[in-house]
């Protein structure tokens, strides 16, 4: 395998987690934190967390938690949490 071919391959290997992650969280719980909120997203944390602050990405605060619907994310992400984010 050349150089390019083993970067695409990560990539995809790479992709496939990600997919895999954000299925899993949109299906099994009610909320995240904003750290699994950017790595749904693709954003970083500092930005997940600037995002929170002016409101483009919808929190809850519980006591001193700050989380994040898992349903307004599904939403920010264009998936319904039944189906799309399923496979």
């Amino acid at each position: 395998m050349d150089e390019g071919s083993e970067r695409e391959t990560a990539g995809q290997e790479a992709a496939q987690t990600t997919a895999g992650f954000v299925a899993d969280l949109l299906r099994e719980r009610a909320t995240c934190s904003i750290d699994e909120a950017a790595r749904a997203l693709g954003i970083g944390r500092s930005t997940a967390y600037a995002a929170a602050h002016d409101g483009t990405l919808p929190t809850v605060r519980i006591s001193k938690r700050i989380l994040v619907p898992t349903s307004k994310l599904a939403a920010l992400l264009g998936l319904s949490r039944e189906s799309d984010a399923v496979g």
